[in-house]
């Protein structure tokens, strides 16, 4: 059985030898070339004039894995049956490229958990996305004015760092005023004690009714009270960072088990609210003796 070599993108045949296909071989350059400039798949995908050619008509996902199977396959540096297409060089670059954003993705995804974020102008949750190369966090209401340029991920993590780098050289800015504890009986609480009390001056006295209906009234009685957990919370907050290496970094552990939210504000001030509820506002003079 006769086997039709399949050629690779790029190249066809004419009188039995392997030649440069000039339109698809532009093609594989201006992936490359977009790949070197730190640009990912889909936006490759995006920016590239395919014109009419049959190749990239498929499905978004399919056309996303043809660019990185171009991007993956050396032989467009010239091999000995295909001549070059690219240079050395710009595969290589291409290459560190696409490990760079692949080493990003899997090491440095989740240093903020994206429900953390959100706008301090409108209050709507922040989205995470790549802009002209740049990975930054924008605000999810069309209107809002941190929807337009929104926050550098690397600005944010500079000043998410540097927020507790602060905090944790002095610790007393976690100190909070807690809310006084209340006591605020419902009409059921109220009923319930004035039953108890009729109870005692009826006899013969039903002692273990009474006591029945004394600890089922305690119970009521608990749910009326409110206080604050702020002082658990920022003892809790104090004891972990005390214990802690000086921090030169952020991470998703340390997120979590420090913050409730991260509010960014419309010139992109980061404000971190700490989980027993005191907020920190990134403050440039400051921050930066502790950087």
């Amino acid at each position: 059985m006769i086997h039709k070599r399949k050629i690779p993108y790029g190249y066809m045949m004419r009188r039995g030898q392997t030649v440069i296909n000039e339109n698809e071989a532009q093609i594989v350059r201006t992936i490359f070339e977009l790949s070197a400039s730190g640009i990912s798949g889909g936006e490759i995908l995006q920016q590239l004039d395919a014109g009419n050619d049959d190749y990239w008509k498929d499905e978004k996902n399919k056309l996303i894995d043809k660019v990185h199977g171009i991007l993956r396959k050396e032989y467009y540096c010239g091999s000995d049956d295909l001549p070059a297409i690219i240079t050395k060089e710009l595969f290589d670059k291409a290459r560190e490229s696409t490990r760079k954003r692949d080493h990003f993705h899997s090491s440095n995804q989740t240093k903020v958990p994206i429900k953390y974020v959100c706008c301090a102008v409108c209050g709507n949750p922040f989205f995470r996305g790549r802009n002209t190369g740049d990975l930054r966090w924008k605000c999810k209401n069309p209107d809002c004015i941190n929807r337009v340029d929104g926050i550098k991920e690397s600005d944010l993590y500079y000043q998410l760092t540097a927020i507790l780098q602060r905090v944790q050289a002095d610790n007393s800015l976690l100190d909070i005023e807690p809310k006084p504890i209340r006591y605020e009986p419902t009409v059921e609480v109220r009923n319930g004690e004035n039953e108890v009390l009729m109870r005692c001056h009826v006899k013969p006295i039903d002692e273990e009714r009474i006591r029945r209906e004394i600890i089922e009234l305690a119970s009521l009685k608990y749910d009326c009270i409110s206080y604050s957990m702020a002082p658990a919370r920022t003892a809790e907050l104090k004891e972990l960072l005390n214990g802690m290496k000086p921090i030169d970094s952020i991470d998703t552990k340390l997120i979590r088990a420090t913050m409730k939210r991260v509010l960014i504000s419309g010139d992109q001030t980061v404000t971190t609210e700490f989980i027993n509820g005191k907020k920190i506002h990134y403050e440039k003079e400051k921050d930066h003796e502790h950087q």
